[in-house]
């Protein structure tokens, strides 16, 4: 138990003060090393067997073909293309408020928060909305999907360190992201009118699919036809390069922008926690630290809510709440294992949010020129009732 309790330790303070999410990992996977009778030939034949494993290999290609594919997206004006069409589809400003952001957030390129907020910023300043309400907007509705988005590389991390399928993750949490949806959108959105005028132009929905298809295609053929994720971001970024006229962007330059936008630290920091996770179980450092919580009389399901929150709250990452946390419920009944990393992934969804270390908040409350610790607590009047209800509503199910 002191060894875990250690590693988790150094590895909150080393995020705190912003060290790569790997660097922090390793870092504590050292500690688990020396205080466990591990012999360092077992130590390193374990480190290369799961850092060649196919689960770190399948979440470090999703992590760089993903975000090469984003920024490609980005400098090939795509995005921009699909941001105009769907104002002339969408005119309901509630909906282009709620879309605008969540599209970004599907595509997760690093910075896509900056990116989104000017969109959100047009859109707001015709609702008439203030700037705090934009910020909220920002931030919940550009990640509020990856609750159920099923190329979320964290939600697939978790489908993969469970051995549990994504979709029964996803199956799990609809009723979750249909009451929280509701209830941001009730409130958010209170005192905005329906639409503006003039009306939608359905002749635009052509090009918005155009623009579309090739995120459309990643989809379908991942979830619908089963196959290998990366292969299936592969052929996205083939279709990507080939649109547009010629003159828009030079191969060379599509190449470059693609290489660009290759996430190294993101894959890095996905694998790491892999690596992280089959040492606390090789070790079985981890069923004591269980078993001394457990012991305290500490329900199980609270630690699913309080562990994965704080160490998203305190390190900003969603990646590191999982990453830390799950592997504590993998000793639970089969047949509730599923609602308690399910509770687990939306709390340290919730934590991640809510952390006024978290990236995108940062950004989006210095674009709308709105203090940091306002931002964080308008933000935080969702998510922490989202992690409280989420096990509450999970209560009834074990």
């Amino acid at each position: 138990m002191l060894a875990v309790l250690i590693a988790f330790l150094i590895i909150n303070v080393l995020l705190y003060f912003r060290q790569q999410l790997y660097t922090a990992i390793l870092a504590g996977l050292l500690i688990i090393v020396l205080f466990n009778p591990i012999t360092p030939g077992a130590a390193f034949s374990l480190f290369i067997e799961s850092l060649t494993s196919p689960m770190a290999i399948l979440l470090g290609l999703i992590v760089l073909l993903f975000t090469a594919f984003g920024n490609l997206l980005k400098e090939m004006g795509t995005l921009t293309a699909m941001v105009e069409k769907l104002s002339l589809v969408l005119r309901d400003l509630r909906v282009q408020l709620a879309v605008l952001p969540a599209l970004m957030g599907m595509l997760m390129f690093p910075g896509g928060a900056v990116f989104s907020a000017p969109l959100v910023e047009e859109a707001g300043l015709k609702a008439e909305l203030d700037n705090n309400r934009l910020v909220v907007i920002n931030i919940l509705f550009r990640h509020v999907l990856y609750i159920i988005f099923p190329l979320y590389a964290t939600l697939i991390l978790l489908g993969e360190i469970s051995q549990i399928s994504v979709t029964r993750f996803i199956t799990a949490n609809v009723p979750i992201f249909i009451v929280f949806l509701i209830i941001l959108s009730v409130t958010i959105f209170r005192g905005v009118g329906q639409s503006q005028s003039p009306k939608r132009d359905l002749r635009a929905l052509p090009a918005l699919f155009y623009h579309l298809s090739p995120l459309v295609i990643v989809l379908l053929l991942a979830i619908a036809f089963d196959l290998y994720l990366p292969l299936a971001v592969l052929v996205g970024i083939i279709i990507a390069l080939s649109m547009g006229k010629p003159s828009t962007a030079t191969l060379k330059s599509r190449l470059s922008a693609l290489v660009k936008g290759i996430n190294w630290r993101m894959a890095a920091s996905i694998v790491s926690v892999i690596i992280f996770k089959d040492f606390l179980e090789q070790t079985q450092a981890i069923n004591g630290f269980v078993e001394s919580l457990t012991a305290q009389g500490i329900p199980l399901l609270a630690l699913a809510l309080i562990i994965p929150y704080l160490v998203g709250f305190i390190t900003g990452n969603h990646t590191a709440a999982i990453g830390i946390s799950a592997p504590l419920f993998l000793s639970v009944q089969p047949e509730l294992i599923l609602y308690y990393l399910s509770t687990a992934f939306i709390a340290g969804l919730a934590g991640y949010l809510g952390s006024p270390i978290h990236l995108c908040t940062v950004f989006t409350a210095e674009h709308f020129k709105v203090p940091l610790t306002d931002a964080v607590k308008h933000i935080n009047y969702y998510t922490l009732p989202l992690a409280v209800f989420t096990t509450i509503f999970y209560a009834f199910l074990i």
